[in-house]
């Protein structure tokens, strides 16, 4: 695949029996800004697509039962729980997000980063929804309102990064948005078992 393609996927519910819902993702290519006719990757899947790594070869849907499968042969690699808010991807790890009612103003959070070529998956309870991310072998998350990082084999820690809002970036960058709308780079890096945020400056 050149620079100037890209690969993304697509999805319906397939028809059938609603009771029992399944789905259908389509891959297309998009040279020079025009979208290529869509081909079936993957039928029969749990859930719509949530997120997706076309270099890595990988997707993952949302919903009940999300699974890992592969683009381009639509494999399913295996399942990834019961189920799932919202998910973000990366060559090495997937990470998901299930968000559940609170008491409070925020609700709860419950994350899991697991590995792509792997089995070992990590999972950290927070008390702040929303903003996911993954980089390298990385989940990154909000944590009571800040930036929190987590590898597949390891335990979350938590920044002193204020945070309601985050983006990461393929080579390792975090941008943080804090409530006053400030946004702010940081660096997301791999020790051994663990993931931290680090000021921009860190090398993995």
């Amino acid at each position: 695949m050149t620079k100037n393609e890209y690969r993304t996927a697509a999805h319906r519910k397939a028809t059938g029996d609603e009771s029992a819902p399944r789905w259908s993702a389509y891959l297309f290519d998009v040279p020079g800004g025009t979208a290529g006719r869509p081909r079936l990757a993957a039928d029969r899947l749990p859930g719509s697509v949530g997120c997706l790594d076309p270099a890595a070869d990988r997707a993952a849907t949302v919903g009940e039962k999300p699974a890992l499968f592969t683009l381009g042969s639509g494999r399913r690699v295996r399942d990834l729980g019961d189920f799932s808010s919202e998910c973000a991807m990366s060559r090495s790890a997937t990470v998901f997000g299930t968000y559940s009612a609170g008491r409070g103003p925020e609700d709860t959070q419950s994350v899991q980063v697991t590995e792509n070529a792997g089995s070992r998956t990590a999972k950290a309870g927070t008390s702040s929804g929303g903003g996911l991310g993954a980089t390298g072998g990385c989940g990154v998350f909000l944590a009571e309102g800040r930036l929190a990082a987590m590898a597949p084999t390891g335990a979350a820690e938590r920044s002193e990064v204020p945070a309601v809002g985050l983006r990461t970036l393929p080579d390792g960058d975090v941008y943080a948005l804090a409530g006053d709308g400030t946004v702010t780079r940081h660096r997301v890096v791999a020790t051994g078992s663990d993931c931290s945020v680090e000021p921009s400056g860190s090398g993995r």
